[in-house]
């Protein structure tokens, strides 16, 4: 249980960093095109 719990949030903080990481990605991209 705890560590299925662990891994949960484990899951969510890659998930952030991914997301954060990809929008980032993403205005460098638009910033490089202007």
């Amino acid at each position: 249980m705890f560590g299925s719990a662990c891994l949960d949030v484990n899951h969510s903080v890659q998930v952030s960093v991914y997301r954060k990481t990809k929008s980032d990605l993403i205005r460098f991209d638009q910033v490089r095109h202007l």
